[in-house]
C-alpha cells in the first residue's frame, strides 16, 4: 500500500525530500548496520543507474521500486531489500529478525490481513534453521537477490571435491532452490571455486 511505502520513504529519507547517503546512513546506524561511505554510494548508485531518468531517489522513485515485481531488476536492489527488512523488523522479543508475529504486525498495520499466511509461508521457508522461525537480513538478501546462500555454496564445493555429480547435487537442492539457479551455481563453483555472495 502507498501509505506503507510513504512511511518507509520517510524512514529512509529522514525528513528530506530524497534519500541521500547521509539519510541512509542515519537509518542504517539505527538498525546497527554500520556502513562505509563507499557502500552507501553503491546502494544509492545501484538504484540511479537502473533508473537513469531520475537524479535523486525521490518518493516517486522509491514507490516505483517498492511495487516492482520479482521479475525486474528494481525488485532486487539493495535499497529495496533494506526497505523490506525495515517493514518486517518489528518483532518485540527477537529484535533484528523477521518472525511470524512481526509479519502479522506489519501486515495488520497496513490492513492487509489476507496476505499474512502467504507472506509468512514465503519468508519462513528461507530460514536456515527449521527449529527457529527467525529470518535475518542475510537470508532476505539471498532470497531477493535470487542467490544460493553461502552455507549451501560451501556444501556444493565439498560435494564436488568428493566427486559427486551435478545431477546428484541438484537433486539434493531441488526442494529448496530453482533447478536453473542450482545448475548455474554449481557451474560457477566448478569454474571459480567457492566465493561469498554477500557484500564484504
Amino acid at each position: 500500500p502507498e501509505t506503507t511505502s510513504n512511511r518507509l520513504f520517510d524512514t529512509f529519507a529522514q525528513g528530506q525530500n530524497a534519500i541521500t547517503t547521509q539519510s541512509l546512513k542515519q537509518h542504517l546506524n539505527g538498525l546497527k548496520f554500520f556502513t562505509t561511505n563507499i557502500e552507501l554510494h553503491e546502494i544509492i548508485n545501484e538504484v540511479l543507474m537502473l533508473n537513469d531518468q531520475y537524479r535523486t531517489i525521490s518518493q516517486k522513485l522509491f514507490r516505483f521500486i517498492r511495487i516492482s515485481p520479482p521479475t525486474v531488476q528494481n525488485y532486487s536492489v539493495t535499497l529495496n531489500i533494506l526497505a523490506e527488512y525495515t517493514k518486517f523488523n518489528c518483532a518485540y522479543i527477537h529484535k533484528g529478525f523477521i518472525t511470524p508475529d512481526a509479519i502479522e504486525t506489519a501486515l495488520l498495520r497496513e490492513n492487509n490481513a489476507k496476505r499474512i499466511d502467504k507472506i509468512t509461508l514465503q519468508l519462513m521457508s528461507i530460514c536456515f534453521s527449521s527449529e527457529y522461525e527467525l529470518v535475518s537480513i542475510k537470508e532476505l538478501y539471498y532470497k531477493m537477490k535470487k542467490l544460493i546462500p553461502n552455507t549451501w555454496r560451501k556444501w556444493i564445493q565439498q560435494q564436488l571435491e568428493e566427486g559427486a555429480g551435478e545431477y546428484q547435487i541438484i537433486s539434493e537442492l531441488s526442494d529448496k532452490f530453482d533447478e536453473e539457479m542450482a545448475r548455474k551455481c554449481i557451474l560457477d563453483i566448478k569454474n571459480h571455486g567457492y566465493k561469498s555472495v554477500l557484500p564484504e
